[in-house]
C-alpha cells in the first residue's frame, strides 16, 4: 500500500506514474487521508485495461458474480458453524440463506454502515468475522423476528399486534 501523498497548491503526485497532477485528475476516496486515490485517473484506467483487456461485459459480470458467490459461501459457512447451512433447520440452498444479527438491530447496523448484501459480507470478512451473527434461512429469520418481536427494518408493525377480522 502506498503512502498518502500530500496535496500542495491543488496538485498531487501520482503514486504510480510519479507525475504532479491537479486534484481533478484523481478519483475521490473518502477512506484515504486526503480524500483522493493515491494514483491518478489515467493510471487507474490503465490498470483497469490491463485487468479486463479482452473480456466481454458478460465475462466480467460472470467473474464478479462468481466472486460474490464464493464470498457468500465463505461467510455463510463461517457463521453456520463450518457448514453452509441454516443453524436451525439445516437448509443449505445458498439463495435461501442470510446473515442474522443474533441480538437484533441488523437494519440499523447496515443503515449506519451504508452497506448491504455482498458489501455486508465483505465487511464481515474484513472485520475478521466478528461475533454476534449466525447463518439462518429466510423462513427461520421470519420466525425469529415474530417470536422475538423484532421490528423488521424499523418500519413494519409487530405481527402479533395486527388484528384480523374473521
Amino acid at each position: 500500500m502506498s503512502r498518502p501523498v500530500p496535496i500542495v497548491s491543488g496538485r498531487k503526485m501520482c503514486a504510480r506514474c510519479c507525475k504532479n497532477k491537479t486534484v481533478s485528475e484523481y478519483y475521490a476516496d473518502k477512506n484515504m487521508k486526503y480524500g483522493l486515490k493515491s494514483y491518478c485517473k489515467e493510471c487507474a484506467h490503465n490498470d483497469w485495461q490491463k485487468r479486463y483487456n479482452g473480456k466481454s461485459a458478460n465475462n466480467m459480470k460472470r467473474d464478479r458474480d462468481n466472486s460474490r458467490r464464493k464470498l457468500k459461501i465463505e461467510v455463510m459457512t463461517y457463521y453456520g458453524n463450518d457448514k453452509c447451512a441454516c443453524v436451525i433447520c439445516g437448509e443449505s440452498r445458498l439463495a435461501c440463506l442470510s446473515i442474522d444479527h443474533i441480538n437484533g438491530g441488523g437494519f440499523e447496523q447496515r443503515q449506519a454502515l451504508g452497506i448491504s448484501g455482498s458489501s455486508f459480507h465483505y465487511w464481515l470478512k474484513k472485520q475478521g468475522f466478528p461475533d454476534g451473527y449466525q447463518t439462518l434461512c429466510m423462513n427461520d429469520q421470519f420466525i425469529k423476528r415474530e417470536e422475538k418481536n423484532e421490528n423488521a427494518h424499523g418500519r413494519h408493525p409487530n405481527l402479533n399486534t395486527v388484528k384480523y377480522a374473521g
